[in-house]
């Protein structure tokens, strides 16, 4: 830090209130470093298979849940009373409704880390949770899977034969 007041008494107790300041967040940097990740890498680190199930499917039920409570609110709007929607609009509100919980689902599990000697499995099933959200976002009427396509069938296959079963929910 450059003297401000060279001289003066005032400039310098100046520089060394910042100074008491600058070294404190120095420190404070140095400790935080030392510790490592957050509480969450630390308690997830590690985990068994069973574990790392138990986890995940927490994750997916949590998704599901308010999948099915954003649907609850997009069928009372649009579809009570004898109302419908066209099959175009339907699946796009199902894209607004579906991708970003899925999205969030995806980043939560990757961020538990796959137990040890399964991270290929695992990185296969959330790859295909990925390509199934890139597909859904270029074809949002591949996510009702109405027309023999579905989005999401290789992932949930993968997820369901892995133990995630709360996963593949279709």
């Amino acid at each position: 830090m450059a003297w401000s007041s060279a001289g003066s008494p005032r400039g310098l107790k100046h520089w060394h209130w910042h100074w008491g300041y600058s070294a404190t967040g120095v420190i404070l940097i140095l400790v935080l470093a030392a510790c490592g990740g957050s509480d969450e890498q630390i308690a997830t680190e590690g985990l068994t298979k069973a574990q790392f199930l138990k986890r995940g499917n927490a994750i997916c039920a949590a998704a599901t849940a308010r999948i099915n409570k954003n649907f609850e609110k997009y069928s009372s709007r649009h579809l009570s009373k004898g109302r419908t929607v066209s099959e175009v609009s339907y699946a796009r509100a199902m894209g607004r409704i579906v991708i970003p919980h899925v999205e969030a689902e995806v980043k939560r599990i990757r961020g538990l880390g796959a137990p040890t000697g399964d991270e290929e499995r695992v990185n296969k099933i959330l790859a295909a949770f990925e390509n199934g959200i890139r597909e859904g976002k270029m074809d949002p009427q591949t996510l009702p899977g109405n027309h023999g396509t579905y989005a999401f069938r290789e992932a949930h296959t993968l997820a369901l034969h892995y133990g995630l079963e709360r996963c593949a929910l279709a």
